[in-house]
Parts: structure tokens; C-alpha cells; sequence
């Protein structure tokens, strides 16, 4: 399964419950449902989801909520994948639950990494980024979905942290020699040199991932994403046969037709990408658009372009987008606050009630959103944003 070999799949789920019978374990079955819903999926979205949902109920009966879990996990990834996103929202946050109401904390992490892909599709992006980070001490395979949704929400932003963040991501992703790993962390290198020039990635590579999604699941989101960002530094010329109709919409020089279905999906970075190559409206409206999503470098690409095609730009929206930018969570507020108060990661610890470690990960994220690299550069850039009062020290 795990290699998507689909066919050799379903010949030994048929196989397994053939030698087991009439009275094969409930758990020997749920994981063959789960299998073959995989298969299912991957072969024809959503024709998998009868059988996971009902690997999922006979788990939830005997009260085996890691299989519970595991199956709803499943169809929530190929829901991301298919672009899917209701769906996909739905199950993984059924997942979450199952897992954690059995203390199961990695596949609670798994679960999570694919809700912020998911949310990251959406443009929630600061929720998406937020929920990433809280699976960053998960084992590695986790990390490497994970860090792909930090590092493309950090390029978009402009964050300096890009490229270490995605160089971990790839890094991660070739250790566990997967293409489910290599495809988010593939996406997002190749956006972000596209947005910032740097094309010292290894495309080769890349473009291979490419080509073994497009032999195993050319309609995937991960597919059709490569082969835009591909197209968008110059490195592929037309629509590889069979990806995603978005996608191959913009590549085939119909962005408007494309934009319309990004907003139907409902994700509206992908939708202002779209805009970003029809006339000059359309691309003022594509502007608008990523300066809401607080999308500051791609806003900077496209305000270029007009600029150099002569069409007048107006003001952007620079506090607004800053904040916006920023994305702090009420609890990341809290701990900026008491950083302005020169408190230390134990002090914060004991006056919030939560464990030096939950604080470091919150001080990290803070530090990343505000593009500073030391707690006193934090305070200061909060500061300038206003997400301080003058009286905070």
C-alpha cells in the first residue's frame, strides 16, 4: 500500500481473506476494508469511501478507535488530493477525535498534518500553519506533510524561513523514500522558487516525482500542482496529459475558465494565481486577493508585472496585510505579550500552566511570523504591527 502498487493490493487483501474464511478476525478484515478502500480511492475518488467508512464503523464497534482512526484518515487525505475539501475537512477532523480519544498522539499528528493541508488549500492559512507546527515533535514521516504546509505559507508571506523549512521537508521526505512524502514537499519547493527565484532546487528530482504521480494518480492535486509551478518557472511547456482540469486550464491559457473553477472548489490562492494570467482586471482582482490572504511576496511579484506593463497600481493595503500577515493565535498573543515583559520559556510556562516545551514551540512560532530571528526582535517588530500596547515593555 504504501508503495501504490494498487493491483498487488487488492490481490493480497483477496488472498488474506480467502485463507482466513468464514471466521476471519474482525481486525483481519477491517484492515483489508481499509486496503482496498485505499486502492479504491486512488483508482477512482471516492469509490473508496464505502469501504473505509465501514472499516471505520466496525473499528468504532469493537472500540479499536487506531483503526477507527486510521480509516478515516484515509479517505481524508484522498479528499485533499481530489480537491475535495468539505470532505476532506470532515474526515480528518473525525480522525483527530478517534485518535485522540484513544491517547493515540501519532496518529493523532498524522491526522492533523492532513487537515492543515487541507486548510492550507482553503486559505486558512494561519490556522493551517498553526496546526502543522503542533506535529512538529511527531516522528519524522509526520514532519515531512507538515513542514511542506509551514514552508509554502512562509514563502507566500515572504518569511525568511522558507527555504530552511523546505530543505528539512525534502530532506525528510527522500529518507522515507515514499511518494506520498516526496509529492507535498516537491509542491511547495518548487512554488517557492518560483516566487523567489532561488532555482537552486534539485528539478530533476522534482520533475521524476512528477512523472511516478502521473503513472500512479495523474488527477491528484500533487501532480497538478508540480506540473503549474513547473510551468510557472519555464520548466514545462504544456499540461502533462490527464492532471487535474484547474491546473491544466491555467497551463492551457485559459485562466479565467480556470479561476472560475478554483472559486467553485474553494481555494482562492489558486484562484488569484489563476487571475494572475488574464488581463489587466483580472489581475488587479488577483492582487486584491493576495493581499487579503496576506500573501505579501506573491502581492509583490504581481504588482511588478503590472507595473511593468504600465497599468497603475493602487496603494495596498500595508498595515492591514502586516497584521494579517502575522496571524497570531490568542495564545501566541499571550506569549508575545509576556516575551515584553522579558520573561524567560520557564517563566511563561508557569504563569500559562503549560510545559516549557509547549512554549518553545509557541515562542518559535511567533518569532517565524514576525520574521525575527531573537525574542527582542519580536517585541519590536509587534510594536511597529501595533500587536502591542504602547505601555508593553
Amino acid at each position: 500500500m504504501m508503495e501504490t502498487d494498487i493491483a498487488a493490493v487488492r490481490h493480497w487483501v483477496d488472498r488474506t481473506l480467502e485463507a482466513a474464511g468464514t471466521g476471519a478476525d474482525e481486525i483481519l478484515i477491517i484492515r483489508c476494508l481499509n486496503h482496498r478502500g485505499c486502492a479504491d480511492d486512488f483508482d477512482s475518488y471516492p469509490d473508496g469511501q464505502a469501504g473505509l467508512d465501514e472499516a471505520a464503523r466496525r473499528a468504532e464497534a469493537i472500540g479499536d478507535w487506531g483503526e477507527a482512526s486510521r480509516a478515516l484518515h484515509n479517505h481524508a487525505s484522498m479528499a485533499v488530493d481530489a480537491l475535495d475539501l468539505p470532505t476532506a475537512t470532515d474526515y480528518a477532523r473525525r480522525s483527530i477525535a478517534a485518535a485522540t480519544r484513544e491517547d493515540l498522539p501519532g496518529r493523532e499528528a498524522f491526522a492533523k498534518a492532513t487537515y492543515a493541508g487541507a486548510l492550507e488549500l482553503a486559505g486558512a492559512w494561519n490556522e493551517a500553519e498553526d496546526l502543522a507546527r503542533d506535529t512538529l515533535t511527531s516522528p519524522q514521516f509526520t514532519q515531512s506533510m507538515a513542514l511542506p504546509v509551514i514552508g509554502a505559507v512562509e514563502a507566500r508571506k515572504g518569511r525568511p524561513g522558507a527555504r530552511t523549512t523546505l530543505t528539512k521537508a525534502w530532506g525528510l521526505a527522500n529518507e522515507a523514500d515514499l511518494y506520498q512524502h516526496r509529492a507535498p514537499a516537491a509542491v511547495a519547493l518548487v512554488e517557492y522558487a518560483w516566487i523567489t527565484g532561488d532555482t537552486d532546487i534539485p528539478l530533476d528530482d522534482i520533475k521524476e516525482t512528477m512523472h511516478t504521480g502521473l503513472s500512479i494518480i495523474p488527477r491528484s492535486c500533487s501532480v497538478g500542482s508540480i506540473a503549474l509551478w513547473l510551468w510557472e518557472l519555464g520548466e514545462l511547456s504544456e499540461a502533462p496529459e490527464g492532471i487535474a482540469e484547474p491546473y491544466r486550464l491555467i497551463i492551457d491559457g485559459q485562466p479565467m475558465a480556470a479561476a472560475e473553477l478554483w472559486a467553485k472548489i474553494g481555494c482562492p490562492y489558486e484562484e488569484a494565481i489563476a487571475l494572475s494570467h488574464g488581463d489587466p482586471a483580472a489581475q488587479l482582482r488577483a492582487l486584491e486577493k493576495l493581499e487579503t490572504l496576506g500573501a505579501t511576496a506573491v502581492a509583490a511579484k504581481l504588482r511588478q508585472t503590472l507595473r511593468d506593463q504600465g497599468v497603475p497600481v493602487p496603494r495596498g493595503k500595508a498595515q492591514a496585510t502586516r497584521q494579517h500577515a502575522a496571524g497570531l493565535t490568542a495564545r501566541q498573543a499571550e506569549v508575545l505579550a509576556l516575551l515584553a515583559e522579558g520573561l524567560t520559556n520557564p517563566e511563561i510556562a508557569d504563569r500559562l500552566f503549560v510545559s516549557p516545551r509547549t512554549v518553545e514551540h509557541h515562542v518559535s512560532a511567533v518569532l517565524s511570523k514576525l520574521d525575527a530571528t531573537t525574542r527582542q526582535d519580536a517585541v519590536t517588530e509587534a510594536h511597529k504591527q501595533g500587536l502591542l500596547s504602547d505601555a508593553t515593555t
